[in-house]
């Protein structure tokens, strides 16, 4: 088998995986009885299109304060060899609309190359140099380790900070890791929600990743902060104590709370304000990459939506429109080409299973829709590479007569079912789906995406058109937990939705980027809930 270090896409690998940390300070303060509450919107620039600004993700609002600490991070590619503009929005978030605080546009090299990989700047308006605040952002190397940890924590004792008006204490947690070129310098990276009205809070079931909490060192200090919630977003402080992810594994599970000066502190009954960490394990997991350096094979296959609602081929506006010179792409080609061409690399055998549905094949007898028709019109599905399934697809298009209902259920099937009868060639399936967004087996749907979600698939549904695409974002998951008639959840998140719309004058990698985001820990969740070992050279 060719070592997979071999079939890397051709483009080049980034330097490094990086998070961006955001904090902010001296605020311009736009409320006129609080202070502001700001969020922060992180920003990438199209590299094939300088001034054109994709929006990456952004961070949580803080309520009423000047001084923020973000603890939402952003990850992403670090290229040494490339000029990676990005743009920092800090908004006054208010009921009805976001009012800027100010502006600040740097490059990732700029941060990397900054002491200590720390950037700080002026904030301003577009146009204008007057400050109107602070921005620092940290970067760091993210760690590769997978694993992940489980515990609980147990705090007693608290002594009530509560004022007058403040109301009831409401104590939540702050987790702050240490910088690793920086001992006396912190990063917000964790916030555990507040338990209303108790000085005895307890939180069971927490769940992270070990690279979130220390970023890969076990040594790394960990200092927990014990805060009491105020709505004006003037947070009291209990008490904190320090450990470090090591000291605990060794067995260490009990800390006393203390204060600015490390005294410990004790209620009014002179009791001691104490933490304890319950049920803590580390569970190890496969990565990523330790998948694509096992025997595991990728297979995509492909299924297009051929239902009226797509519109009469001949017509420009139809999404199904073939250009008679051949040199513009439809919708539909397009994502296949900017999909394909990323998970072509990673392919076994570069031979894609490809479907229509919704349609009736010209030579097939039939006055019904079908809705899983070989693309290629032959008696096996697979089409050769993604210049074979734009074939495939061209045939179809020229050989179908487009139809309705539209249903998802047969192809969900045929692949559940491929993937069973193979399930000892350990192969990981990705179902391509593309469609204009009408569905009328949604119910049917969704047992099958429930049953799937059992077994190695990802399911990739790209919507083309200006549907509002509910069902589909219904179907995501992300929202709420997906489940079958009879009340049975997924087993673990396998379906991606994305607007294909939402991408258009982008680069040609940007959608394929956000389709293909959640694949990999897809394929984690499956290796690791299945109790897979890879076996890896």
């Amino acid at each position: 088998m060719e070592p997979r270090a071999n079939m890397a896409p051709h483009v080049g690998e980034p330097t490094e995986r990086i998070s961006l940390h955001i904090s902010c300070k001296n605020l311009k303060d736009l409320d006129i009885i609080t202070a502001s509450d700001p969020i922060c919107y992180f920003y990438i620039e199209d590299a094939s299109s300088p001034g054109e600004w994709a929006l990456y993700g952004e961070t949580e609002q803080i309520e009423n304060n000047l001084n923020p600490q973000f603890v939402t991070y952003f990850e992403i590619n670090y290229y040494f060899e490339r000029l990676q503009r990005v743009k920092f929005e800090i908004f006054d978030v208010d009921s009805s609309r976001l009012e800027r605080i100010g502006n600040f546009e740097t490059t990732i090299g700029k941060i990397m190359g900054s002491v200590k990989n720390s950037l700080t700047g002026e904030l301003t308006m577009p146009g204008k140099t007057k400050s109107r605040g602070v921005i620092t952002i940290c970067a760091e190397k993210v760690s590769s380790i997978n694993d992940i940890i489980y515990f609980g924590l147990d705090v007693t004792n608290l002594k009530s900070n509560k004022g007058f008006l403040c109301g009831s204490d409401s104590p939540f947690v702050y987790i702050e890791r240490q910088r690793s070129e920086d001992h006396n310098e912190f990063l917000r990276i964790i916030q555990i929600e507040p338990v209303i009205g108790t000085l005895n809070p307890t939180w069971r079931n927490l769940k992270f990743e070990v690279k979130e909490i220390c970023n890969g060192d076990l040594k790394c200090k960990l200092i927990f902060k014990v805060c009491s919630w105020r709505n004006s977003g003037h947070h009291k402080f209990y008490g904190s104590f320090e450990t470090c992810l090591e000291e605990i594994l060794q067995g260490r599970r009990e800390f006393n709370i203390c204060d600015t000066n490390n005294n410990p502190i004790n209620d009014s009954k002179k009791q001691m304000s104490m933490c304890t960490i319950e049920d803590f394990k580390i569970e190890e997991r496969a990565s990523f990459y330790d998948f694509l350096q096992s025997e595991w094979k990728i297979n995509l296959s492909v299924c297009v939506d051929f239902t009226k609602s797509n519109g009469r081929i001949t017509k420009p506006t139809s999404l199904h429109f073939l250009d008679p010179s051949g040199k513009k792409m439809n919708d539909y080609q397009n994502a296949i080409r900017q999909v394909g061409n990323i998970l072509e690399a990673y392919d076994y055998n570069q031979k894609y299973p490809c479907y229509g549905f919704g349609g009736i094949p010209n030579d097939s007898g039939w006055k019904k829709a079908s809705h899983c028709f070989n693309l290629n019109g032959q008696d096996q599905p697979e089409a050769d590479g993604v210049n074979g399934i734009l074939e495939a697809y061209q045939f179809s298009l020229l050989n179908c007569q487009l139809f309705q209902p539209t249903k998802f259920g047969p192809c969900l099937r045929k692949t559940i079912d491929y993937v069973k009868e193979h399930i000892e060639e350990k192969m990981y399936h990705v179902l391509l789906i593309l469609t204009d967004g009408n569905i009328h087996d949604m119910k049917q749907t969704k047992n099958y995406i429930v049953e799937a979600s059992h077994y190695p698939i990802s399911i990739i549904i790209v919507g083309l058109g200006e549907n509002s695409f509910d069902l589909m974002v219904e179907l995501d998951g992300d929202d709420v937990v997906l489940k079958n008639s009879r009340g049975r959840a997924t087993r673990r998140d396998i379906v991606q939705f994305v607007k294909f719309n939402d991408f258009k004058g982008q680069s040609s990698q940007a959608l394929a980027e956000e389709v293909l985001e959640e694949v990999p820990e897809q394929v984690v969740s499956y290796l690791y809930q299945n109790k897979v070992n890879l076996e890896v050279d």
